[in-house]
């Protein structure tokens, strides 16, 4: 019966809260991004992934989710996740940061060929 009590108080605490407090709850604050060697190694790694598999049709999130070992169905973890020189190398690398980053390079790679 306590915790009905608890429970009951939180959901009431919860949709009763202003707008405002809950808009403070989902901003999210930008992460620290790691030693500039680190970033380095990971546009590094991006340029290696994009020359390695150009016959694909490579996007900035794809090569992020197969770097963060992100399945999905046209890159399957039981296919991708083999390649273990990609395959979540970076999960510790901000995913938003990684995604800029990739659809940057694939970008420069099409203006240079």
């Amino acid at each position: 019966m306590e915790k009905d009590l608890e429970l009951k108080k939180k959901i009431l605490e919860y949709f009763t809260e202003s707008a405002e407090a809950m808009e403070n709850d989902w901003r999210s604050v930008p992460p620290d991004l790691p030693a500039a060697a680190i970033l380095s190694v990971v546009m590094r790694d991006i340029r290696s992934f994009i020359h390695k598999h150009q016959e694909l049709p490579l996007r900035g999130r794809v090569i992020a989710r197969i770097f963060q070992g992100i399945s999905s169905p046209n890159y399957p973890a039981t296919t991708w996740g083999r390649i273990k020189q990609f395959w979540r190398k970076h999960i510790d690398i901000d995913f938003d940061w990684m995604v800029r980053s990739a659809t940057e390079e694939i970008a420069k790679m099409r203006v240079s060929a």
